[in-house]
């Protein structure tokens, strides 16, 4: 069965993306031109009321491909298809309409995406006068819906973001997504500037307005331990490819990727994490081959040489390695800084990279 068979088998697609990729260019001319390869063929496809993580460190790509898919920033290649339409070069009316309204994003710091000079109520009701979305007295009856459904006081409307505490402005974060009735929210670490009682509350808040809403969620975030509570499935970029797609405990029972691994062995005690060598590389000029080669403990030749595909490698998982699963957990256990293999590296210059395989999910399943 192809990739494609098996989401249709499992039900209507929310967000489809085909080898997407998103490149800065940094300077130069001709041949000289230097580019920095944030987002680099990533295929994903995310099922209605699904929520999928998307988990890696920083500097590999997860929220140019979160804000790349809300089209804050144009594609430079691939396509994005969202309830059924192509939208990877929507404009004008058509962005609006097909994607402003219908797609929301949850910003990390909620501080920084609330106007300080706005009252709440003004600030909520921006995105009803730009989609033209009834008159002023429904505006304010949304807000006061909206507020009332994140657990604010309606009066709050008239205060203003500085007056509010982080976990409440971030509610209203929250809040402002939701204004337009949309079907998917990317939530760029939408709890990373919260304390951690204050975290759990707002986790609680998105889980249950997905259950009243049908909300459908691409969570970015770098905290493993929120992503194996909230997702149903665990995306892992690492330099802006996607190397691992797994249902979530899966992924942290027995990850394919070496890189998952390492992001796995995390949530074990010291002794038992698997810790690679060096710093991540920069985008401006990536390690040929695989992309992890450099930092991973069983890498090969091939590994230089070649650039995996993300393929199938059973129900619901998709890895992008030669050698997947041979890099389990159980090798912390042996070894804590375990280093990359003694290998010839090829030049970055020469490699060429294989075509990246759609990667769309297994039948949608409760979260336990």
């Amino acid at each position: 069965m192809t990739a494609s068979g098996e989401t249709a088998a499992a039900g209507e697609v929310a967000l489809r993306v085909s080898d997407l990729t998103k490149h800065f260019p940094m300077g130069g001319w001709g041949r000289s031109r230097t580019v920095l390869r944030a987002v680099d063929g990533v295929s994903l496809d995310i099922s209605q009321g699904e929520t999928v993580g998307l988990v890696g460190e920083s500097g590999s790509g997860k929220t140019t491909v979160g804000r790349t898919l809300i089209r804050l920033y144009e594609p430079t290649s691939g396509r994005i298809e969202f309830e059924g339409r192509d939208i990877t070069r929507a404009s004008g009316a058509r962005l609006r309409r097909d994607v402003r309204r219908r797609m929301s994003m949850v910003f990390q710091n909620p501080s920084t995406s609330l106007n300080p000079y706005l009252r709440l109520g003004s600030a909520l009701a921006e995105p009803l006068v730009v989609q033209r979305m009834g008159d002023a007295a429904w505006r304010r009856d949304r807000v006061a819906q909206m507020l009332e459904l994140v657990g604010l006081d309606a009066a709050m409307a008239s205060r203003y973001p500085q007056e509010l505490s982080g976990g409440q402005r971030q509610r209203v974060g929250i809040a402002r997504a939701l204004i337009t009735d949309p079907s998917l929210i990317i939530a760029d670490e939408p709890t990373a500037s919260l304390d951690v009682s204050v975290q759990a509350q707002i986790v609680n808040l998105l889980e249950r307005l997905q259950r009243e809403l049908g909300l459908t969620y691409l969570f970015i975030t770098h905290d493993l331990a929120l992503i194996g509570h909230i997702s149903h499935r665990v995306a892992v970029m690492y330099l802006g490819r996607l190397v691992e797609l797994s249902p979530t405990d899966q992924l942290f029972a027995e990850p394919l990727h070496p890189y998952s691994a390492v992001l796995a062995s995390t949530r074990g005690t010291p002794e038992h994490r698997i810790i690679p060598a060096g710093e991540i590389p920069s985008p401006i000029d990536p390690p040929s081959g695989c992309v992890f080669r450099t930092r991973c403990p069983i890498a090969r030749q091939r590994c230089a040489a070649e650039a995996p595909p993300l393929h199938q490698a059973g129900p619901g998982r998709f890895v992008a390695c030669h050698f997947p699963g041979e890099l389990g957990l159980s090798a912390a256990a042996h070894s804590a800084r375990p280093q990359p293999a003694d290998i010839t590296f090829a030049s970055s210059t020469t490699a060429q990279p294989q075509p990246v395989a759609a990667a769309p999910g297994p039948p949608h399943r409760e979260k336990g």
